[in-house]
């Protein structure tokens, strides 16, 4: 077996399951990484308990072989053996790129992929370095283990894949040669620079100048009004200081009359001090060298009181009370949201449109079995579409394709832009799977001296040549297909292809219609009033066996919308004497083709007239609402690009969704209210600006004058409602005490609630008003008095713009690369998306900044790599210059206010609340006149309610009042159920949900999609609903223990800051630990870590060990990762979570704490019916040490 072939297995049980497997995927919810491998097919046994499986086809840059794997079982997933797996597998003196992903059975039952790192580069030097990384790697990625199996539910955990690549060879000529590494700093201020000015070695930390040195008398002028000579050891210092300034082209300085000159010494360096009065209590100082040159200016000093004084010296002022820094004041330059649009003149009319079916073949796997064309020139025409069928346009999908492919190349149809509806998650992974295996097939060619060329005439011509010799082999090496691609979300939403032809490169561009339309074809038809609307088809009918079927119409069964079966009376519109279902396919893939052709083209014409925009320029219905709002309603408002990192992370962690909550799960005649277009409403209201400063007290920040992003500790008051959400394994709305950022306003209306809120830190806007209100305006006034297509376009160009700025800072890049080439990628730059769509081609999302952790982790020169890619401009295009998530979390903020307010409101009001979401309110009462209407901001009543059964977030059954069923459909209930076909859902269900307790059955829609065999998989599986799934609100019960209530969750977390009053621990390692951080529920009473990050100790009383609240938890973790370093938030979560066992929730048992005695604690899980002893605990001075093996050790990360 050769090495570069093995895939090693640890752990018996998912041997059996990976055995028979051939293929994988690998997906991240989080970080969005993907790869598609093919796994090997044969294995052999080996005495250790590893077994191996070795590929039967070698070849050299594929993909699938490139990475190697090891298996291990979810009960194997240890520290010790983790590294064992790593010692046994990785040989000493070479390089690896590592990931590792865990494939998981989801809350559904459906088996899931998610990836637990962002990949790393280990380099085995020697082996107790080798495991001192491993070691740090393994916290890394257990941390995620935890996260991803809590967050997504993990009903059991599969297996553990590690996959690595051996990365020697990737950038081996710019390995490090001594060079003393350096650390990009990602803080408010150059940290080093700033500790320097404000230290006591550059200017004394006071007003008073007698601490200045010695003052010295100048000469002034005849007039005395300003300094003409100033002499130190015979030499005119003024001469020297206006000699240098001339030197370096700077202006002539004048020294006023009241200037005061010290001549200051510090170290054998002497300066001088000039200090000039601005007022009674500001001073403005700058420092020179003895040659005249200027050291530092324009340092500002105001007194505040006898005691404290401020100093700002650059971008940064500091209080200080003596020596004491009492606030912190960071002023941050943020660059402006520019228009650089510039007017269109003509209309880009060369769009079109493409579709394609596909069927089950003989593998059951999606195949293409027709596709087709067309375009507006074409539209106009008798011919209308381009289409093909197997078996009479070709005789198999890979051939329809490529000659459909070829005639949109051709000299007729090139340039054109396709829309295509779900591109991104169905047609490209038909379409780059062709195109790939064709450029193989003629890349062979071309090897035998088989050349192919596309001509005008839109044939291919093939031309024989002598083979090419292996000199000019890597010149033909160019792929005949040329392809590139913008990927979002791991969707592609752009795929350009070029061919070269004998008079230049022919081009197509296909994009995704339903990022710009996002509804269903049949809806856009319908609104659009499209003269072809999209019919029915009879999709599950059509298989290997009846392509070429004449005869009788399929049943009805066949016939379906939304997963129910038609009616009667459509089925029997639908009957014709003889069916033919090559006829009836292009009839109608022709009616999708034409239907949204003319929905793009009215699409078009629309917002170019309108708006003078492009509709061809955005990829998104998002991006074209701020092309339309950037060129008609910026004007000369300045908004924020939100690009340095640090304030961007704060922002984020302020920037909280929409509230869905249960209050109470069942009632009667109830009221169902709407907001009309809250988004849009609540955008009118004040908005943060372009100025900023970073601010900071141990005071603390008085927040009626505040007005931006702060970090505060929250103390509730108890009340039904909670005011201010928490990231919790969702979105919770807690009571009780915590840390976190919020938007100013939220704090204030929380605080006026009964809350009260201690700010710490944040970051101060200026204030914008009307920023978006004339645009909302005018668009919900347009959309108020119109209908069809355009008042479909206005309602969504009026809820698409402001989440746009939400959007992440940073831009990737899309490839399709060489596996060689994505090995290298690997080590230089973050990897957001990875698929192997051939086996030596992959299609890579990554982060166009070169990484310099990421380089120097795998042991290379940042500097060199640089060089390297001489034609990489740092400054052009790694970041969006259009994103203010400042905007769109003060968006969501205001949101949440509205919403809250109104539910206090109804409360107070004697009402009862029952469901709530991020725009809509169940309740028991009519709202007030005022509040409901039409207008912009009024609640509008969509239903009145017999009977409410509200189960869950997003899972709700409504039986309507009769006069409201005409309004839904003719339909008596209005059934909502996340994730599943709404249709197989009934009331009796939800009664069973409720009053009895029942899971109940539903069916689920689940796509599988493998670009490197090139299908997409629609089936449908059964899936369970959880009557007891609502867990964001504590459930209260009535005396027969139905729930007829909730309140909101009891939630307390301390703040992850250091304690400077603790004390050392009495324990091995003492001098290393300093800082206590303190948690104040009563399971923890306090955790310790050490400033090194090697221990980790836990103080938990035995009278206090009972089940802990994971939940609760999990926000002091998050706290820390935002306010500490990662790897001790890393370190505390591993150590919670083995204390808490969240992971064995699923089938085969639970977990938890076990105190027999006042001197030990046990950590139990339940395995195959029997309690096993995982962690045991043992007190040394009053702290927690953990027994694993035998050996008591202080925990180590």
């Amino acid at each position: 077996m050769k090495k570069n072939n093995t895939i090693l297995y640890y752990g018996c049980a998912a041997q059996a399951r990976y055995a028979s497997s051939n293929h994988g995927l690998l997906y991240s919810p989080s970080q969005a990484h993907l790869f598609n491998f093919s796994l090997a097919r044969t294995y052999l046994n080996f005495s250790n308990g590893f077994r191996a499986f070795s590929s039967e086809r070698k070849r050299q840059n594929s993909w699938k072989l490139s990475v190697r794997s090891i298996y291990m079982d979810s009960v194997n997933f240890t520290k010790h053996d983790f590294i064992n797996a790593l010692l046994k597998n990785f040989k000493q003196g070479n390089v690896y790129t590592v990931l590792v992903k865990v494939e998981y059975l989801d809350s559904s039952g459906n088996r899931a992929w998610c990836m637990l790192n962002v990949q790393k580069g280990i380099i085995y030097r020697n082996k107790s370095d080798f495991i001192e990384l491993v070691k740090e790697f393994f916290d890394e990625v257990y941390i995620g283990y935890i996260e991803y199996m809590s967050r997504y539910h993990a009903q059991e955990v599969l297996s553990i894949q590690i996959m690595y690549i051996l990365n020697n060879d990737s950038y081996r000529q710019y390995s490090l040669k001594n060079i003393n590494k350096e650390k990009l700093d990602k803080n408010l201020v150059n940290v080093k620079q700033t500790k320097l000015d404000f230290s006591e070695s550059l200017l004394p930390l006071t007003t008073n100048e007698k601490f200045y040195g010695k003052r010295l008398t100048p000469i002034l002028d005849y007039k005395k009004q300003f300094v003409t000579s100033l002499y130190i050891n015979g030499i005119n210092f003024i001469k020297l200081v206006n000699k240098k300034s001339k030197d370096l082209n700077q202006e002539f300085i004048n020294f006023d009359s009241k200037t005061r000159f010290y001549r200051y010494k510090l170290n054998e360096i002497e300066y001088i001090i000039t200090v000039s009065n601005i007022s009674k209590t500001e001073t403005v100082k700058t420092i020179y060298l003895m040659t005249g040159f200027k050291f530092k200016d324009n340092i500002l000093d105001k007194e505040l009181t006898t005691k404290i004084f401020s100093r700002q010296i650059g971008n940064t002022t500091i209080e200080f009370d003596g020596a004491d820094i009492i606030n912190k004041e960071i002023k941050l330059k943020l660059p402006i949201i520019r228009l650089n649009y510039k007017p269109f003149t003509d209309l880009n009319s060369r769009i079109g449109t493409f579709d394609l079916e596909t069927f089950r073949d003989y593998n059951s796997n999606s195949a293409v079995y027709a596709l087709g064309f067309s375009t507006l020139s074409m539209s106009k025409t008798d011919k209308k579409t381009s289409m093909y069928y197997l078996t009479k346009d070709g005789n198999t999908s890979h051939e329809i394709i490529i000659k459909c492919i070829n005639e949109m190349l051709s000299s007729d149809y090139r340039d054109h832009i396709y829309f295509t509806h779900n591109l991104g998650g169905y047609d490209i992974i038909f379409i780059l799977h062709a195109l790939k295996l064709e450029n193989k097939i003629i890349l062979e060619n071309k090897l035998k001296g088989i050349n192919t060329i596309v001509e005008d005439d839109k044939k291919i011509k093939v031309k024989k040549k002598k083979p090419i010799s292996d000199v000019n082999k890597k010149s033909q090496n160019k792929d005949h297909y040329e392809i590139s691609t913008i990927l979002r979300d791991d969707r592609i939403l752009k795929c350009v292809i070029k061919v070269k032809t004998p008079s230049g490169y022919n081009k197509i561009t296909f994009i995704d219609s339903y990022n710009i339309l996002p509804d269903k074809l049949d809806n856009l038809a319908k609104s659009f009033g499209t003269e072809i609307q999209k019919g029915l088809f009879p999709y599950e009918f059509v298989k290997s066996n009846t392509l070429n079927y004449v005869g009788i119409t399929p049943s009805i069964e066949y016939y379906k919308i939304n997963n129910e079966v038609i009616s009667q009376e459509l089925y029997n519109e639908l009957i014709v004497p003889q069916w033919d279902l090559r006829k009836q396919t292009l009839h109608y893939l022709e009616r999708d083709l034409l239907s949204l052709l003319e929905i793009i083209n009215t699409y078009n014409h629309y917002v170019y007239k309108r708006y003078n925009v492009q509709l061809t320029e955005s990829l998104t219905i998002a991006r074209l609402a701020l092309n339309i709002y950037l060129k008609r309603y910026l004007g000369d408002n300045l908004i924020p690009v939100v690009l340095n990192n640090s304030l961007f992370t704060s922002i984020k962690a302020a920037y909280y969704g929409g509230v869905a909550e249960v209050y109470r799960p069942y009632g009667k005649n109830l009221r169902y209210y709407d907001v009309n277009s809250l988004y849009p409403f609540v955008a009118k209201n004040t908005m943060p600006g372009h100025e900023c400063k970073y601010i900071e007290s141990k005071k603390g920040l008085k927040l009626s004058e505040l007005f931006g992003f702060f970090y505060c500790k929250v103390t509730t008051n108890n009340q039904y409602l909670g005011l201010l959400p928490v990231h919790n394994q969702g979105l919770i709305m807690p009571n009780g005490q915590w840390y976190g950022w919020y938007f100013s306003e939220e704090l204030k209306f929380a605080e006026v609630n009964g809350y009260n809120i201690e700010v710490i830190k944040g970051y101060q806007f200026n204030k914008i008003d009307n920023l978006f209100s004339s645009y909302v305006d005018d668009l919900y006034k347009i959309k108020a008095n119109s209908e069809g297509s355009e008042k479909l376009i206005t309602k969504f160009l009026l809820n698409s713009l402001l989440g746009r700025f939400g959007m992440s800072i940073f831009k990737l890049k899309t490839d399709i690369v060489s596996v060689e080439k994505a090995k290298k990628l690997a080590v230089t730059n973050y990897i957001n998306s990875v698929k192997a769509i051939s086996d030596t081609d992959v299609l890579i999302s990554y982060n166009k900044e070169i990484s310099r952790k990421l380089v120097e982790e795998h042991g290379l020169n940042y500097i060199e790599i640089l060089n390297s890619n001489s034609k990489l401009d740092l400054e052009k295009n790694n970041s969006f210059k259009d994103v203010a998530v400042s905007i769109s979390a003060a968006v969501t903020a205001y949101a949440r206010i509205f919403m809250a307010q109104t539910k206090l409101d109804i409360l107070k009001n004697g009402g009862n609340l029952y469901y709530t979401d991020t725009d809509s309110i169940v309740t028991d009462i009519d709202l007030p006149d005022n509040l409901v209407g039409s207008e912009l901001g009024q609640f509008k009543l969509e239903f009145k309610l017999k009977e409410g059964f509200f189960i869950s977030a997003k899972t709700y059954c409504l039986i309507l009042e009769k006069e409201y069923i005409k309004k839904n459909k003719n339909k008596d209930t209005v059934i909502k159920a996340k994730g599943v076909f709404k249709t197989s859902l009934d009331v009796e269900k939800f009664k069973s949900l409720y009053f009895n307790k029942q899971d109940v059955e539903a069916i689920k829609s689940n796509n599988k999609t493998n670009y490197l065999e090139g299908y997409v998989n629609i089936e449908s599986g059964i899936v369970k609903l959880k009557h007891d799934a609502y867990t964001k609100r504590s459930k209260i019960y009535d005396n027969n223990g139905l729930w007829i209530d909730t309140k909101p969750l009891n939630y307390q977390v301390s703040n992850m800051l250091e304690d400077t009053n603790s004390k050392p621990l009495n324990s091995p390692n003492n001098n290393d630990l300093c800082a206590l951080i303190k948690y104040n529920k009563p399971c923890f009473d306090l955790i310790k870590y050490n400033k090194s990050i090697t221990d980790l100790i836990l103080y938990l009383p035995t009278n206090k060990a009972k089940f802990i609240n994971y939940a609760q938890l999990e926000s002091m973790i998050n706290e820390a990762i935002h306010e500490s370093d990662m790897r001790v938030a890393n370190h505390i979560k591993m150590l919670i979570y083995s204390l808490t066992g969240i992971l064995y929730h699923g089938k085969d048992g639970t977990m938890y704490i076990y105190s027999p005695n006042s001197k030990k604690i046990y950590i139990k899980y339940k395995k195959n019916n029997k309690w096993v002893t995982f962690w045991n605990i043992k007190y040394h001075n009053g702290y927690v040490y953990i027994k694993n093996k035998n050996k008591f050790y202080l925990y180590k990360g």
